[in-house]
């Protein structure tokens, strides 16, 4: 099977994408947003950056070991 993936397209100096959501994340990523006041979408940037810095120090580890 192949997978695809996005090539977004530009808004000024940014690039949007579609992305699904399993309901029960999407509305549990609603309620971080609004108890950390702040928009959804950052929120969204805040977990992917969050979830990219522990997938590379966790690849540092598998490589040192």
């Amino acid at each position: 099977m192949d997978i695809k993936y996005p090539v977004g397209y530009r808004v000024g100096d940014q690039l949007r994408i579609a992305v699904n959501f399993p309901e029960q994340l999407f509305h549990d990523i609603i309620a971080m947003a609004k108890n950390e006041k702040k928009s959804f979408n950052v929120m969204v940037i805040d977990l992917v950056k969050c979830g990219k810095l522990d997938l590379e120090e966790s690849d540092k580890h598998e490589i040192a070991a």
